[in-house]
């Protein structure tokens, strides 16, 4: 599966009192990342809430490669993989302005039923449109 990129400006509130992005923002990069893959894959929020069916990350493993500063322009590729039942991993590689891979990370996505909070399979459309 080719990955989703999403284009990412490294702002001031990303950063920490060292002046480079803070750990905790990753997540949130991350997030934004996962969002704008699922929206250009044609599953928006609406479609999960319209649904009853959404992902939560169950897991996150984070990999810090290099230090990234203010202003700085990253690529954030997103690719799911290694489907199971109920969910799936997703993969996100970050690259630097150099193409040089800055942070990496796994992160492990479990459907649930947004009414009971129970995981359920990954709905079948979804899972087409992942190529899961």
């Amino acid at each position: 599966m080719n990955p989703t990129i999403l284009s990412y400006k490294v702002e001031v509130t990303d950063l920490d009192y060292m002046g480079i992005v803070a750990h905790y923002k990753w997540v949130e990069i991350f997030e934004k990342t996962r969002f704008a893959m699922l929206e250009s894959r044609g599953w928006p929020l609406s479609k999960a809430w319209e649904t009853g069916v959404g992902a939560v990350i169950a897991e996150i493993n984070v990999r810090f490669l290099r230090k990234v500063k203010y202003g700085e322009t990253l690529s954030v590729e997103i690719t799911p993989c290694r489907a199971f039942e109920g969910g799936c991993w997703l993969e996100y590689k970050v690259f630097n302005g150099d193409r040089k891979m800055v942070a990496e990370s796994d992160q492990k996505a479990v459907f649930i039923e947004m009414k009971t909070g129970k995981t359920t399979k990954i709905p079948s459309d979804l899972a087409e449109i992942f190529e899961l």
